[in-house]
């Protein structure tokens, strides 16, 4: 899973480097040659809430499993196709276990939100993603994490923790009207995520 993820976040990188870059310049000017071979040039991402996509169990939440099963309207797999997108990556919103919808405050990296499914859907959405020519990329959001992520959780209640520089913190207090961008503890510290 490790792996998966770490190439998920090398691509997302190497997306976001190549989404920056610039065909029209002259490869005299830069010195550098244009790989044209690199399949996000041209490629076509399909962005997925996994929770609004398909519900494959009945539950009212849409998980994995229900990707998996309607993949061929993303991208079949012939490109001569007229029946799916022709999308050629999908790209998915965070599907790590998270304390909210959205899944933007993560409590645990390392494992899929149970809502979704399992680790084993995920590989398996991956597998037959792959056998249609599409590529997986994983909303990875390091720089957000719940107040229940254990990471935080050993900062709050340790001041030596070395996960404590992770977050800002102040002792000054905030008014309500503050509260969805930060969290109060009852210590009387805040921290700004």
């Amino acid at each position: 899973m490790i792996r998966v993820r770490g190439a998920a976040l090398g691509i997302s990188f190497a997306l976001i480097l190549g989404g920056c870059s610039n065909r029209a310049v002259s490869k005299v000017a830069t010195g550098v040659t244009l790989n044209q071979s690199i399949w996000w040039r041209d490629g076509v991402c399909y962005e997925v809430f996994v929770r609004s996509f398909y519900d494959s169990d009945g539950d009212g939440i849409g998980d994995l499993r229900g990707l998996t099963a309607r993949l061929d309207y993303i991208n079949d797999g012939n490109p001569a196709s007229t029946h799916s997108l022709g999308a050629n990556c999908i790209w998915l919103m965070p599907i790590d276990k998270s304390m909210s919808y959205h899944g933007y405050d993560v409590v645990d990296y390392y494992h899929v939100d149970p809502r979704y499914g399992t680790d084993d859907d995920f590989r398996n959405l991956v597998t037959e993603a792959h056998k249609r020519g599409i590529h997986v990329i994983v909303d990875f959001v390091p720089n957000h994490t719940g107040s229940q992520n254990p990471w935080f959780q050993a900062a709050l209640h340790d001041p030596r923790s070395p996960y404590r520089d992770w977050y800002r913190w102040s002792k000054t207090r905030t008014s309500h009207r503050f509260a969805t961008s930060t969290t109060t503890v009852s210590s009387g510290m805040r921290c700004r995520t």
